[in-house]
């Protein structure tokens, strides 16, 4: 919405990226319970975590290189067209992808225990202070990814004014993060 205001751009940012931030949600908690649901052995478990991490980084790695030549050879009028078109091109790729993996999986363990309501489910989050705190630990570490991408989004683009330099970065900060990470992770 190139002709808006400033004030309404805003809110349309913010509300996009709150949308977007649910959307990530609803895909990202069924797909990070696949483990519990493939395998009831805890190292097992932590494998596929770890293989989900280190896939879902290389992935940024290679949409960054993927993305990041259309993007530096956009002139700010067809920047918006061209983020347009990448969003579009891998929201089809990830719904593709999320039915693949939707339609190829298969719980292996058997479970008894009868689906809990939202409703219990609530209560035993709001009674279970390690849970809760897990979740507000996994709420502040989607936002810090996202705020992350998005300064380092922001920094090659505006502060150093070539955005081919955001695989480099992207780059860089996988690396590192999963270098420095690795032994932190026991028995891997």
């Amino acid at each position: 919405p190139t002709d808006w205001s400033h004030s309404s751009k805003v809110v349309y940012a913010y509300l996009t990226y709150m949308g977007l931030g649910l959307c990530y949600s609803l895909v990202n908690i069924p797909y990070g319970s696949l483990a519990t649901a493939m395998t009831q052995q805890p190292q097992s478990r932590a494998r596929l975590g770890a293989a989900r991490g280190i896939a879902a980084s290389l992935t940024f790695v290679c949409l960054a290189f993927l993305i990041g030549p259309s993007i530096k050879n956009s002139s700010p009028e067809e920047m918006v067209s061209v983020y347009h078109f990448w969003t579009i091109v891998l929201a089809i790729a990830g719904m593709v992808l999320y039915f693949i993996c939707f339609k190829s999986t298969r719980e292996n363990v058997v479970r008894i225990v009868a689906q809990p309501s939202l409703k219990i489910s609530l209560q035993t989050l709001k009674r279970n202070r390690p849970l809760f705190m897990l979740c507000i630990g996994a709420l502040c570490v989607l936002i810090s990814t996202f705020a992350v991408s998005a300064s380092s989004l922001f920094y090659v683009r505006y502060v150093l004014n070539d955005t081919g330099l955001f695989t480099v970065l992207v780059l860089v900060q996988n690396l590192v993060g999963t270098v420095a990470s690795a032994p932190l992770v026991p028995g891997m």
